[in-house]
């Protein structure tokens, strides 16, 4: 590898390693439909039993349904649609990523 090749390749892995924080940090640059999916993605990697939602699939296989936390109403569900989610909530979010 030619030595002008190296340097450039240093330069943009340096771009990289400096600029990646910036991009972890910004969910205040996600739109209301991905921050959304953020937070029901996050609930229900946080959920610590099988079937967090509907649409989960159960340890039988098959989906969770009537079965899941989010229809039982337990105190601990995740938020699993979309709409579970307020824009209140959505500017809350923004505003404790803000402060990290």
């Amino acid at each position: 590898m030619r030595s002008s090749n190296k340097l450039m390749l240093g330069v943009l892995m340096t771009l990289g390693v400096l600029t990646a924080p910036a991009f972890a940090q910004a969910p205040a640059a996600l739109s209301d439909n991905a921050l959304r999916r953020q937070i029901i993605a996050d609930g229900i990697a946080a959920y610590p039993a099988p079937c967090p939602c509907p649409y989960s699939i159960g340890p039988s296989g098959g989906r969770c349904g009537a079965k899941s936390a989010y229809s039982r109403g337990a105190v601990f569900a995740p938020r699993c649609f979309p709409e579970d989610i307020s824009k209140a909530e959505l500017t809350q979010k923004r505003q404790i990523s803000y402060q990290r």
